[in-house]
């Protein structure tokens, strides 16, 4: 085991010059890190996978199934930056971290609910195609609708939750939504917001108390509406199509 000779922690040593001492440590350090991406990183590495992935595909699959795929690692990545951040962080601690980026946020807000509309638009247009797909190819199209579909509703609810917790704790103290018996709120309470407006387009114990607040979830309940009416819609022609 080395001894530490730069940096001297409570839990551990992490060593500038040398190997840490405690791996688990330098684990959660490395963690820690991701988890205070702010919303640009996450969007740049995000579409970076999808560059990646983009290009690997075109060897390997038609391109419309080439597009599903960079669509399908670009929100995957997103959605797991986004709750590492939120498992890792208090809102409190998130908006300290994200404090420079916060006039950017609602653009990049704006950007992936776009890009989830765009893969929607890929899977219809598969649709069209499905007929002239083979076996292998067409087993992956079903797999990368169901994929595409569950993405981008998490990934949707998923931003909504974290701007609903940049918004609560934009002033001292926090507020806007009233949570019942609760005086700090964590991510777990505005994602309780967040996919329970998703799922039935209200959440009955928790109230909007600002006009900011009322109007974000005016347009999430117009999104989330029009997006479940969305799914509805391409389930059942997706399953025509296969059948037929």
């Amino acid at each position: 085991m080395h001894m530490c000779t730069k940096l001297l922690t409570k839990r551990g040593c992490w060593l500038l010059d040398t190997k840490p001492a405690y791996v688990p440590y330098r684990s959660r350090i490395v963690m820690n890190q991701l988890a205070r991406l702010d919303a640009h990183h996450r969007l740049l590495i995000g579409l970076g996978v999808a560059a990646l992935t983009f290009a690997v595909a075109s060897y390997y699959v038609i391109w419309p199934l080439q597009l599903l795929l960079a669509y399908d690692s670009y929100a995957l990545t997103i959605n797991a930056l986004a709750w590492l951040s939120m498992t890792y962080l208090h809102p409190r601690e998130a908006l300290k971290a994200y404090k420079l980026q916060d006039s950017g946020r609602v653009l990049i807000l704006i950007f992936a609910v776009a890009a989830a509309l765009a893969s929607f638009f890929a899977v219809i247009f598969l649709l069209d195609v499905v007929k002239q797909l083979n076996g292998q190819h067409l087993r992956l199209y079903i797999i990368l609708s169901a994929l595409t579909v569950i993405n981008s509703w998490v990934l949707l609810h998923s931003l909504f939750t974290l701007r609903y917790a940049h918004l609560y704790y934009q002033h001292e103290p926090g507020e806007g939504l009233n949570f019942p018996d609760t005086k700090q709120p964590g991510y777990e309470d505005f994602a309780y917001v967040a996919f329970g407006i998703g799922m039935t387009s209200q959440v009955a114990d928790v109230g909007p108390t600002t006009p900011a607040f009322r109007r974000l979830i005016l347009v999430h309940s117009l999104l989330a509406f029009a997006f479940n009416t969305l799914i509805v819609a391409l389930s059942i022609n997706v399953v025509s199509g296969v059948l037929s």
